[in-house]
């Protein structure tokens, strides 16, 4: 067994360790440091569950076929992806419009871009895996 995939199957031990370590480097805490460890911790779910499923049927799609779903469960199927990508706009316009410079501004803009295309890829995902449940049957 490699380190690699010892480390997939305790990937949110050891995420939860490091967030605990970043945790106590950024005391005391702001706003900005408590969405980002939000972030981080919404992230790091996501990982986890995407690494080690619960159930090989549960990623397939969604229950009903997309056809015969209403819009609020359309909305469910797709709000997880949306979340990122509201997240990861305001995170991108908090950098820009805060007035930062140096690393800090850096961090944050990276950050917020990275969670925004997280969340446009995982829409684009789920978005193509729709139709999953129809196919299967």
């Amino acid at each position: 067994m490699s380190i690699l995939s010892r480390l997939k199957a305790n990937l949110l031990l050891v995420g939860l360790l490091f967030g605990i370590a970043l945790l106590d480097l950024m005391e005391p805490l702001d706003r900005m440091d408590g969405w980002l460890l939000i972030m981080y911790g919404i992230s790091l779910a996501s990982l986890d569950r995407h690494f080690n499923p619960n159930s090989p049927k549960a990623e397939t799609g969604p229950w009903l076929p997309w056809n015969q779903m209403g819009a609020g469960d359309k909305l469910e199927y797709l709000l997880p992806a949306i979340l990122f990508v509201v997240m990861g706009a305001l995170l991108t316009s908090a950098a820009l419009l805060g007035g930062a410079t140096g690393f800090p501004f850096w961090l944050t803009l990276a950050g917020g871009l990275g969670i925004t295309g997280f969340g446009a890829w995982e829409m684009r995902h789920r978005w193509h895996r729709r139709w999953a449940a129809l196919e299967s049957e």
